[in-house]
């Protein structure tokens, strides 16, 4: 978030964190809207009004093994036309074969791609994890 608002001063943020302690960490800035939810939460009932999406969803969750897909589609549901989504996955998406892969594989192809991240790139925060950054636009209406 500081990243973004380095490099994009007159952007606003709205930075959506279930975690309260998380959450309290977040520096003050008067271009920052903390909202304390879960993303599901947060987007149900949001308006489709952003010009980017840049999230670390959670990869899965008991029950939900590829959580980190139903983020990406709600997350792209609420960008304007033209509005860029960002989002680190869990490497497997580049190469599991169930039709949910592959269909976040066609999606991202279409609108975007990935970036393999080095491996081991958060094992300081805690995680094993390999992993990918997806980009993608949302066209814009003609």
């Amino acid at each position: 978030m500081r990243a973004i608002l380095a490099i994009n001063p007159a952007v606003h943020v709205t930075a959506v964190e279930p975690d309260h302690e998380r959450a309290a960490a977040i520096a003050y800035d008067p271009r920052v809207t903390i909202v304390i939810a879960s993303f599901e939460e947060f987007a149900a009932t949001a308006t489709p009004q952003y010009a980017g999406v840049v999230m670390n969803p959670p990869f899965a969750l008991p029950g939900q093994p590829t959580v980190w897909m139903d983020h990406l589609y709600t997350a792209w549901d609420l960008l304007n036309h033209g509005g860029q989504l960002l989002a680190l996955a869990p490497n497997s998406c580049t190469y599991r074969t169930d039709r949910d892969h592959r269909a976040m594989r066609e999606f991202i192809t279409v609108h975007g791609g990935y970036e393999q991240l080095p491996a081991g790139a958060f094992t300081t925060s805690g995680s094993e994890v390999d992993t990918v950054l997806l980009h993608a636009r949302r066209p814009v209406d003609r």
